[in-house]
């Protein structure tokens, strides 16, 4: 990295390094030289093609004050035309990087990390979405408070700031609408990155590997569901040293870092309702995400009160089914083919027991009535027919027709042994024992 700036003069600031570089531009720490006080700031540089939007991050800084945004102090323009800005400088670290280096138990992460959300639900009732919410521009610094900064691809929700396509691509940080061109973009954005980063502030892996070709990465943020966090810790994770070389941390050593816990003990303090909101952030369709940063902390405080969250809880069944018919759309078919199958051969078994029941109910009662009216004839002719003896055929005949209109006995199927033997066994109460 080339720092051909350092040294040079702009206002009454003198760079020195570079401390960091994007593509906006090139970030240097500077010293003020005038002699009214002693002060450092952070300058951005940038490039010749970023011109208009210094000017937009300058004006976005100085509507927002809040304790935990980087604050603009000013701006102007370099000798050789580039648009600068003095920014507060904020000598810390990327607030996993803080957590992991400090052994924060899970406790204080999510409360180092609603002091990032109080940044961005500031910023949201001005209006204002950051959008390239990340570690590395949610900063720690010395005295344990919290900054965010970089908002150089941030804009305003009104006019035609929101239709602006998206210039900046956060790895696996970045929203499905983000990286879907023309899409529209809103709060949701943001809250997608910051339940993004609290993912990784739990378990010590990104919801999705930022080592993977963009592509890739691109599809999986569109299709695929992050595991929960509880899960992911079970994860071994690949660091980068300082020194430029990759080193791998084990699941063990994730786990000691969030307060000295075991992994066991550290995947009980994550699952559950932690692994439910930040799953809920991470949301593929942004109006089934939180509805605002309010939102997130609620359920986050919750939690910490060692209550339910009442937002992450309150389910979404038609969302599971969504995404499961968008991801096995063959399965869905199937068991939908199923259950209609099952649906239609039930319509069609009550409707024929209803109506056998019918035809043998009809029979019944025609039987019952044709028994009557022979047997009453009988016992009228009886005593006439018995007094001759000349009758006596008659009488005989009488009787057979009587024994031919009573009704026959309907064979005894399985299910009448079922009512007969079965049932009453299954029903019958025990009685107490002396």
């Amino acid at each position: 990295m080339s720092n051909c700036r350092a040294g040079e003069l702009i206002g009454v600031w003198q760079l020195e390094d570079r401390i960091g570089s994007g593509g906006m531009g090139d970030v240097h720490l500077a010293h003020r030289i005038d002699g009214v006080v002693k002060q450092r700031a952070a300058i951005k540089v940038l490039r010749a093609e970023n011109q208009d939007i210094a000017q937009d991050e300058a004006a976005i800084l100085r509507s927002l004050d809040h304790p935990n945004i980087a604050k603009c102090s000013d701006s102007g323009l370099t000798a050789d035309g580039r648009t600068y800005l003095v920014m507060e400088y904020v000598e810390g670290s990327p607030i996993t990087e803080h957590a992991d280096q400090n052994g924060l138990s899970v406790h204080r992460r999510i409360e180092l990390f609603r002091s990032a959300c109080s940044a961005i639900e500031y910023s949201h009732h001005h209006l204002v979405l950051h959008l390239d919410l990340k570690p590395a521009n949610i900063l720690v610094n010395r005295d344990g408070q919290v900054k965010v900064i970089d908002f150089g691809v941030s804009r305003q929700v009104r006019g035609a700031d929101r239709n602006k396509p998206a210039v900046a691509f956060s790895g696996p940080y970045a929203s499905p609408e983000q990286i879907e061109f023309g899409s529209r973009l809103g709060f949701p954005a943001d809250i997608y990155a910051l339940g993004a980063v609290l993912y990784e502030l739990l378990c010590g892996h990104e919801p999705f590997s930022p080592h993977l070709a963009a592509a890739e990465l691109e599809r999986q943020i569109f299709e695929d569901a992050p595991r929960a966090p509880s899960a992911a810790i079970y994860d071994s994770k690949v660091r980068r040293s300082d020194a430029g070389k990759n080193f791998r941390v084990e699941p063990e050593d994730l786990a000691r870092m969030r307060g000295g816990c075991r992994l066991s003990e550290a995947r009980k303090l994550i699952a559950g309702d932690l692994d439910r909101i930040c799953l809920f952030a991470l949301r593929k369709e942004a109006s089934r995400r939180y509805r605002s940063v309010e939102d997130l902390q609620s359920d986050l405080e919750k939690v910490l009160e060692g209550r339910r969250p009442s937002i992450a809880r309150s389910g979404d069944p038609m969302y599971s089914t969504l995404r499961m018919a968008r991801r096995e759309p063959l399965a869905v078919l199937s068991i939908i083919a199923v259950i209609t199958a099952l649906l239609a051969g039930y319509t069609l078994w009550v409707g024929f027991s209803a109506g056998r029941t019918a035809i043998v109910e009809k029979g019944r009662r025609y039987d019952q009535a044709s028994e009557g009216g022979v047997m009453d004839l009988r016992e009228r002719l009886r005593p006439k027919l018995t007094s001759d003896p000349r009758l006596r055929p008659s009488l005989d005949a009488l009787d057979n027709v009587v024994r031919v209109a009573a009704p026959v006995p309907s064979a005894r199927t399985i299910w009448d042994k079922i009512r007969e033997y079965l049932l009453p066994f299954m029903y019958r109460r025990r009685l107490p024992q002396k």
